[in-house]
């Protein structure tokens, strides 16, 4: 039954972590195009993933622009994600935060949310 499955954390097949490391030039080609075959090999297999994506903001722009299909259009080379959850981690927005946090006095309640989302979220992808 559902309640007596169990999650079986990072050992379940469905979940990814891929880093965005920088590359030199010549590397980087090759690379992207390694990410995004393992990627979505990855997810043709299992349609319900959990794909955490380290160092987001590292990514060039190919491996990026992918990802935003992903995300714009749910589908990417003949992949469909519906049911897959992607986590984009970066730091690249940590100054944004502090500085909502300094202008609410440190106060987290006084920080609009919604508006330090939609900031955030367009620095994600105006990289």
């Amino acid at each position: 039954s559902a309640a007596s499955a169990k999650c079986p954390g990072e050992a379940c097949p469905g979940y990814r972590v891929i880093y965005g490391l920088d590359y030199t030039l010549q590397d980087q080609q090759q690379q992207s195009e390694v990410l995004i075959a393992r990627l979505l090999d990855h997810l043709k297999v299992h349609r319900e993933s959990l794909v955490v994506i380290e160092e987001y903001d590292k990514l060039d722009c190919r491996s990026r622009g992918v990802l935003k299909q992903i995300f714009d259009k749910g589908s990417a080379m003949n992949v469909t994600l519906q049911r897959s959850i992607f986590l984009l981690e970066s730091n690249t927005g940590y100054g944004k935060i502090a500085e909502a946090l300094a202008s609410a006095d440190g106060k987290q309640e006084g920080v609009d949310a919604e508006k330090l989302q939609y900031t955030l979220k367009n620095m994600m992808f105006n990289l």
